[in-house]
């Protein structure tokens, strides 16, 4: 299935990584920023518009589609 490995990404408002498709349409898992080794690598599961939103947004948006209350640094207020 196109989305099994995908699936198994966490969110962050502040992604590490992000999903880009190359010329042959394979999907390739990008770095958004810095990783530090040991760190979790994270996706926004958000368009980039509504990551532009306030914390209030963005967790309403995530509880409305994904069924969960984001507790991302960026929405605790620590990043």
């Amino acid at each position: 299935a196109l989305y099994f490995v995908p699936s198994f990404m966490s969110h962050s408002c502040s992604p590490s990584a992000c999903w880009h498709a190359d010329r042959n349409n394979n999907f390739v898992l990008r770095a958004r920023r810095a990783i530090r080794a040991g760190e979790e690598m994270t996706v926004t599961y958000l368009d980039e518009f509504e990551l532009l939103g306030h914390a209030g947004e963005r967790r309403a948006a995530l509880h409305r589609t994904k069924d969960f209350w984001c507790c991302c640094p960026r929405c605790r207020g620590q990043d």
